[in-house]
């Protein structure tokens, strides 16, 4: 199954939403979307028209992120 690319995608593959919060990068700040994952996990997506991306994928900070 290909990865969600729409809210709508993202609810039916059973991910719930949690939160808006800023990312905590030292100069991103984006006001990001907190998405629980169908395993529990907590992921940031960056949502324009409907649309999602992960936020890791355009954080100018990502490399801070990294495990």
């Amino acid at each position: 199954m290909a990865f969600p690319k729409t809210i709508d995608e993202l609810r039916e593959s059973g991910y719930e939403f949690v939160e808006h919060k800023p990312c905590k990068g030292k100069t991103c700040k984006a006001v990001i979307e907190f998405w629980k994952t169908p395993k529990g996990k907590f992921m940031p997506f960056d949502v324009e028209d409907g649309q999602v991306t992960p936020h890791w994928a355009n954080c100018p900070d990502q490399e801070a992120f990294r495990k």
